[in-house]
């Protein structure tokens, strides 16, 4: 008896907050992603970075005058013994 109201507690504890944090996550509908690499070594160096983003901007659940976006960028540049280059790529819908 003991055991079972201890593993009640424990799922209470852990649906709780993911319910209470649930509902304006629903309502922002959106998510965000970025990354960072540099590298170095005797032959050369390289950077990398890449964001991505996804999201709601208005009227929520579909109702109104909501739509979406996307954005995607991302560059690098590269540097070795036998020279060096860069590349930026930027991507957007609405």
């Amino acid at each position: 008896m003991k055991a079972k109201t201890i593993a009640r507690v424990l799922v209470a504890g852990v649906a709780a907050p993911m319910l209470a944090l649930g509902v304006p996550s629903a309502a922002l509908a959106g998510s965000f992603w970025h990354g960072d690499a540099q590298f170095a070594g005797p032959n050369g160096a390289s950077s990398q970075s890449i964001t991505a983003i996804a999201g709601n901007h208005g009227g929520g659940f579909g109702f109104g005058g909501g739509g979406g976006f996307a954005l995607y960028k991302a560059s690098s540049s590269v540097a070795g013994p036998f020279g060096a280059s860069s590349q930026n790529l930027f991507s957007f819908a609405n």
